[in-house]
């Protein structure tokens, strides 16, 4: 049971990978590009940038709740 929680908030983390490298990339295409800082690009990378820290602190959160718990 708690090997389950475990690996799910692992999983999580994993996850997050992605987000991670994908955000700044597009916030700085959509800048290096237009030159302004609000276009289509800029926003979809902070959106990435929001996922993959929602996706970190659940992550984190799973795995804390399941080493705590009695």
């Amino acid at each position: 049971m708690k090997t389950e929680k475990i690996k799910d908030g692992i999983i999580n983390l994993v996850c997050s990978l992605l987000p991670i490298i994908i955000g700044p990339v597009l916030i700085h295409v959509g800048y290096s590009k237009y030159h302004i800082y609000l276009n289509i690009y800029t926003l979809i990378g902070v959106l990435f940038c929001l996922i993959a820290i929602f996706l970190i602190f659940y992550g984190i959160f799973k795995i804390i709740n399941a080493l705590f718990e009695k």
